[in-house]
């Protein structure tokens, strides 16, 4: 009997090698074909005068094609796992795109990226994997691969001279007078007519990393969102939000790559704060959510407004603030951007928990139509908004006057806000929470850009560096509570992600 298991394990063992080396002998040769397709474009380029390197590069040019090769060697190796090879083949789609715009304008060397890029798509369809899938997953890596790229400053548009087709160079010679930003070390920028690439080995792994468990989050939410029994608009919305809110993680982890020496002790936190948000969405996605199984914690924050001691909370809530007010007011400090917004941000929130604790010791509630939701939602974001205008600002910090009526219109933004989330329903109020966070978070990146890329400064009363500081103060302030969002939205629909679960009809132990 020993000797017949033995034997069938044997035959098991030499079927699953043939099946391997079945796929990895093809993937090898579509892979390394596509390679040297690329390598004959470089030489050929070369030979005609087209394609130029900088001599300081010759002891580094081969890392972009050594990646390439060990890119191909994983996904012939990595045969059983579908998921990874998909983004593999994503990373080689976007390499060989990339190749195949630069050299757009020279058709003598257009031809090899594009015979990669075929190659690269026999790859794809090799993949052990439903079509659908495996289209939406590479479709949405290369995108978000894109985006993070334009978005961290590696991939940039210019209009360059007609000399050449493509150029390597070195980062030094393209070097910011603030400093080589610290993921372009040894970072080699390739040329081409209308664009500019920077890679590294930090900023290909990095970036690659990042928007592959990125696309597999989103994969994961909208595969997620699919199974809930929510009527069709309302669940495509909640699903956008819930994919957007996920993004501000995203972009906080890309920004990174722009940024100048000067400011990376600002920066590292951020990253690393962003980076372990990502992550723990996909673990709670893959370990929880999809299994229908619900997060206690995540349950007990979103019920803490109704408990009983949350109106404790409120009652000491408001001496404090108006110590800080008073004490930012006394000490000048109300002049600072960031402890301006600071201001105004808390006021709203008290706005909202003042409301609250009201409505929870009257005891009263509102039907509020639909029609009447949005119109508060707009007036209340207007409300606490319209005072980041650069006038009304720099008069908000120079008139007592507009200081106090600031202060107030931000109260009053709060208390409709806390009007909505007492009265609307579950579903509605995690939209709006939702909302809110995304708000404040998008104030942060908009203005970080626009001081980073642009170098515009917005407001001229408090200068470039305040500007600066506020957007990365209130982006690290703001990221925890969009995480909070997106998760505490998943896990309200958690328990419907299987059809029937076990222990509701068996008796079992409901698991924890």
């Amino acid at each position: 009997m020993s000797q017949k298991v033995g034997m069938l394990d044997q035959q098991e063992r030499s079927e699953i090698l043939k099946l391997s080396w079945n796929n990895i002998f093809p993937n090898s040769i579509y892979g390394f074909l596509s390679l040297l397709s690329i390598l004959l474009m470089y030489f050929l380029g070369m030979r005609q005068g087209t394609v130029f390197t900088d001599p300081i590069l010759d002891p580094m040019l081969y890392q972009p094609f050594a990646g390439i090769a060990a890119i191909v060697l994983l996904n012939a190796l990595l045969g059983r796992h579908p998921t990874v090879q998909a983004y593999l083949v994503g990373t080689l789609v976007v390499a060989y795109a990339y190749m195949a715009v630069a050299v757009l304008p020279d058709f003598s060397l257009f031809i090899f990226p594009l015979i990669s890029l075929a190659l690269s798509v026999m790859l794809a369809l090799r993949i052990n994997m439903p079509r659908k899938s495996k289209i939406s997953r590479i479709a949405m890596f290369v995108s978000v691969s894109i985006f993070m790229l334009i978005l961290g400053g590696a991939l940039r548009f210019y209009n360059n001279p007609a000399e050449f087709t493509m150029a390597f160079g070195s980062i030094y010679d393209d070097e910011n007078p603030l400093g080589v930003p610290f993921l372009f070390y040894n970072g080699i920028v390739i040329y081409s007519r209308f664009l500019v690439i920077t890679v590294s080995i930090p900023i290909i792994l990095m970036f690659t990393g990042l928007a592959a468990v990125l696309t597999e989050n989103y994969h994961l939410i909208v595969k997620y969102a699919s199974t809930r029994r929510i009527a069709g608009i309302g669940k495509n919305f909640n699903s956008a939000l819930t994919v957007l809110s996920c993004q501000c993680e995203g972009i906080t982890a890309s920004f990174p790559s722009i940024v100048a020496t000067v400011l990376l002790s600002a920066v590292i936190p951020l990253i690393s704060l962003s980076i372990i948000l990502i992550l723990m969405t996909n673990l709670l996605l893959s370990r929880y959510f999809m299994k229908g199984r619900k997060v206690r914690i995540l349950e007990r924050i979103w019920a803490m407004p109704s408990k009983g001691y949350f109106t404790a909370i409120v009652a000491v809530f408001l001496p404090l603030e108006i110590l800080f007010i008073v004490t930012s007011v006394y000490l000048g400090y109300f002049r600072n951007l960031t402890v301006f917004s600071a201001i105004n941000i808390s006021m709203f929130v008290y706005g909202i928990l003042f409301y609250h604790a009201v409505a929870q010791i009257l005891g009263f509630r509102i039907n509020i139509p639909a029609y009447i939701e949005y119109i508060i939602i707009a007036v209340s974001t207007l409300l606490m908004f319209i005072w980041y205008i650069p006038a009304l600002t720099t008069d908000s910090v120079t008139l007592v006057s507009y200081f106090v009526m600031m202060g107030f219109t931000s109260l009053i933004s709060g208390a409709l806000a806390g009007l909505l989330f007492q009265n609307i329903n579950t579903r509605h109020r995690l939209l709006y929470f939702q909302y809110l966070t995304m708000m404040i978070s998008t104030l942060a990146i908009v203005v970080f850009y626009i001081s980073v890329i642009a170098l515009h400064v917005i407001w001229p009363y408090f200068g470039m560096a305040e500007q600066i500081e506020f957007s990365l103060v209130i982006w690290g302030i703001s990221l925890p509570f969009v995480w909070l969002g997106t998760n505490i939205s998943l896990n309200s629909e958690s328990s419907a992600a299987v059809p029937v679960i076990p222990y509701m009809d068996s008796g079992m132990k409901e698991p924890t």
